[in-house]
């Protein structure tokens, strides 16, 4: 999404020992992606030993 597309970031981040990802069975992370791209909100999320960030970018009109 380009800067001038964005209406709204939300970011979240915890000091924890980080591991986000996707996971055979699970439905969390996907969930996440399909409804952000339901909005056409771009969802990046970074994960490393010290902590995870999830970060949704919002289009300044939603459908």
């Amino acid at each position: 999404m380009k800067p001038e597309q964005r209406g709204v970031r939300l970011s979240v981040r915890d000091r924890g020992r980080g591991g986000a990802a996707e996971r055979p069975g699970g439905h969390g992370l996907r969930n996440m992606r399909r409804r952000a791209e339901t909005l056409g909100a771009a969802l990046t999320i970074a994960s490393d030993p010290e902590g995870t960030t999830v970060t949704l970018d919002l289009p300044r009109r939603l459908p």
